[in-house]
């Protein structure tokens, strides 16, 4: 924590010196060797002295327009950090600053690493709406070739209108928003949304079960999700799955019966799109434990499910839960253990999961830029690509207005690779 605390103090300082702050075009240092070892095994605390705040590389010689894959690439990384909540007198930082540097950590590290020169710019991203209006009026986002960020959904659409008008290239990170922006075939995508988690979910259930032993429920409130998993049911071909329709108020199982919707002498998956209430999430585990007896059941879930704390672990094993998730880190994987390492090594403390966004970000742009140079979302429909919260997988999305286009137009690109992960005894577990 102290580490990160020295990495904001640097960028406060970077930004009250420099009125433009200036790209980094140096290379990096390789990054140092470390012990693969289990985060679970190191001290907390680790012992070693504090490097010194990080500086800002001289910048490096840039060719405006240049589109080989030698660069320098001009990018700009735009976060939160709530600077005007800091106080260096009373170095306290808010609680909500904390996923900016983890972003950011997790991306220096994945510039250690990178195959290409790139010239980077850390942009904050205000929390004042006139402020931010400010910002994207300046022209410093204008200079970047590529923007990484915002990580908070509500200033994304703004920005993806402007990189549509610009040409500019526009990952989005953390928001899974869908239909967000259109005509945008730079904006790319790489949280998975609800719709690919239901489709995921969908080809799951129908890879051991036909779709009359597949069940659709959810509150009345939420219905608007149920297409999602009829159109990947009618992808995969056969009859349209049944859906069991709740009132939004109370449980309301005392109108419904429920054993109705199980099939005798056969398994059930129920398939529930609901986040909201871990109340309505456990009246339906109790209900079905009541009524289901001797049957074979399973339900499949949401990711945010994982950290619901008041439902018991014997529910989750006795209806067989499922859930999807974009976030499944295998710790098995070397790779990720030596990322964990080293981030604790530099940073003293833990990664999160914006760390590894951060640093999947980061090293999926240089990546793509070193093999495709700036036409690489051209070339990422069909294109797995290794992460180390597994495997990203692009498909160029259609909203209605260009639904019926097909070829190569498109509206945008979303990474739609969702895990599967199985309650078993200790917790989810990954489904091969």
């Amino acid at each position: 924590m102290a580490r990160l605390l020295l990495l904001i103090c640097a960028l406060l300082f970077w930004c009250a010196c420099a009125p433009t702050r200036h790209p980094s075009g140096a290379r990096p240092k390789p990054s140092v060797p470390v012990e693969r070892a289990r985060p679970d095994t190191l001290r907390t605390n680790p012992k070693p002295a504090e490097p010194p705040p990080p500086q800002a590389p001289a910048k490096a010689a840039e060719t405006p327009g240049r589109r080989d894959t030698a660069g320098p690439y001009r990018i700009v990384l735009l976060l939160p950090f709530f600077s005007e909540q800091f106080d260096p007198e009373n170095p306290k930082m808010p609680d909500k600053a904390l996923p900016g540097l983890q972003f950011l950590a997790g991306a220096q590290m994945a510039l250690q690493k990178s195959p290409v020169r790139l010239a980077v710019e850390v942009v904050e991203s205000p929390t004042d709406d006139a402020v931010f209006q400010n910002l994207q009026a300046s022209g410093q986002l204008d200079r970047a070739q590529i923007i990484i960020g915002p990580i908070r959904s509500g200033r994304l659409e703004l920005v993806a209108a402007k990189t549509r008008t610009a040409r500019q290239i526009l990952l989005s990170p953390t928001v899974p928003t869908i239909g967000l922006t259109t005509d945008n075939p730079g904006f790319i995508q790489l949280n998975p949304s609800l719709r690919a988690h239901c489709a995921a979910i969908i080809r799951h259930a129908r890879a051991n079960l036909p779709p009359d032993q597949i069940v659709l429920v959810c509150k009345q409130k939420e219905t608007d999700r149920l297409p999602y998993c009829q159109e990947a049911n009618t992808a995969l071909g056969g009859s349209r799955l049944r859906e069991l329709v709740l009132p939004d108020e109370g449980a309301g199982w005392k109108s419904v019966n429920l054993a109705d919707f199980i099939k005798k002498g056969k398994e059930t998956a129920f398939v529930v799109p609901s986040w909201a209430s871990q109340d309505f999430i456990m009246s339906f585990f109790i209900e079905l434990l009541r009524v289901k007896g001797d049957e074979d059941v399973a339900v499949y879930g949401m990711p945010q499910w994982e950290n619901y704390e008041q439902i018991e672990p014997e529910y989750l094993r006795r209806l067989k839960v499922h859930i999807s998730s974009a976030t499944w880190v295998d710790r098995a994987q070397a790779d990720t253990r030596a990322f964990e390492t080293l981030f604790l090594q530099q940073y003293g403390t833990l990664a999160d999961d914006y760390a590894f966004r951060g640093y999947e970000s980061v090293k999926f742009a240089a990546d793509m830029l070193a093999r495709y140079g700036l036409n690489f979302p051209e070339q990422l429909p069909g294109i797995a690509y290794p992460g180390l919260r597994g495997k990203m997988f692009f498909e160029k999305i259609r909203t209605e207005k260009n639904a019926d286009t097909g070829g190569d137009t498109w509206d945008y690109l979303e990474n739609t690779a969702v895990q599967i992960l199985k309650f078993e005894q200790y917790g989810f577990q990954a489904v091969h």
